[in-house]
């Protein structure tokens, strides 16, 4: 998809359904593990005693490793509750630009572009070096040649499964990590 939209229209992130929903979503996790890190320091603490009168010893190791797995869970737990409340203090402070996801396109076409949009020579790198041919059909770039990146309309369901199939089998057969430099050889 082509990351260098036109802006449809500006709103508060916080007011969508989605972005409320995954923000709630996020701080039940981070309460689970809070919950889970206290769940497992009684339990521990609880069964050591016990265990140890009884002469137990695989059930003391048991109250051992939930003691000490405690704040291990409590530490990521108080992490991402801190994470959340960051996240909704930043999506709440700024308006955000809300597009329709890339340029106007033709039913069952969507935007392909040249270095890939994962890359960082992508079109969110310079959205102004786009360029694109007249039978792409998007009428808001030019044809100039130069440095910079292409976009086209595709098939839809060629374009996707280009980035599932290929891409995405590219990257991780060949663990390209971000940052790290490749190059495109085309080969018939």
């Amino acid at each position: 998809m082509c990351k260098s939209p036109p802006v449809t229209h500006t709103t508060a992130v916080m007011a969508l359904p989605v972005t409320t929903r995954a923000l709630a979503d996020h701080r039940r996790r981070a309460w689970r593990w809070i919950m889970t890190g206290c769940a497992a320091a009684v339990i521990g603490l609880a069964l050591r005693p016990a265990a140890d009168d009884a002469r137990i010893g695989w059930l003391s190791h048991v109250a051992v490793v939930c003691v000490g797995s405690a704040p291990v869970a409590l530490a990521v737990g108080v992490a991402a509750l801190a994470n959340s409340h960051r996240m909704r203090r930043t999506l709440s402070a700024f308006p955000w630009a809300s597009s329709s996801g890339g340029y106007a396109r033709p039913t069952g076409y969507s935007c392909d572009e040249y270095p890939f949009a994962s890359s960082h020579e992508g079109a969110a790198s310079n959205p102004l070096l786009g360029r694109t041919f007249d039978w792409c059909q998007i009428s808001t770039l030019t044809s100039r040649t130069g440095p910079g990146w292409s976009a086209c309309m595709i098939p839809a369901e060629e374009n996707t499964a280009a980035g599932r199939d290929d891409l995405r089998v590219f990257y991780n057969e060949n663990r390209v990590l971000e940052d790290d430099a490749f190059y495109v050889w085309i080969v018939q």
